[in-house]
């Protein structure tokens, strides 16, 4: 991320900066093992009254394998 100032990372979130009315991202879901991960790209907007974020649009990021090892030293550069 330091290659990349416009993403921030909140939590599992990895958002774009500037965020104003639509917030742009990656959100990297959990699996059943700690090795592992689920990212989808996402987009919702920022205007509407909300008690939780909801994803909006998105969709999940195919790997080839399933799911993504969050070892893979190319998880970076393939998400960014």
């Amino acid at each position: 991320m330091a290659r990349n100032t416009d993403l921030v990372r909140v939590g599992q979130l990895i958002a774009v900066r500037p965020v104003h009315h639509l917030l742009r991202g990656i959100f990297i879901d959990r699996t059943g093992d700690k090795e592992r991960c689920r990212p989808r790209w996402m987009a919702t907007e920022l205007f509407s009254r909300l008690d939780s974020l909801p994803l909006g649009l998105g969709e999940l990021l195919r790997h080839p394998d399933g799911l993504w090892w969050i070892s893979d030293s190319s998880l970076p550069r393939t998400l960014a």
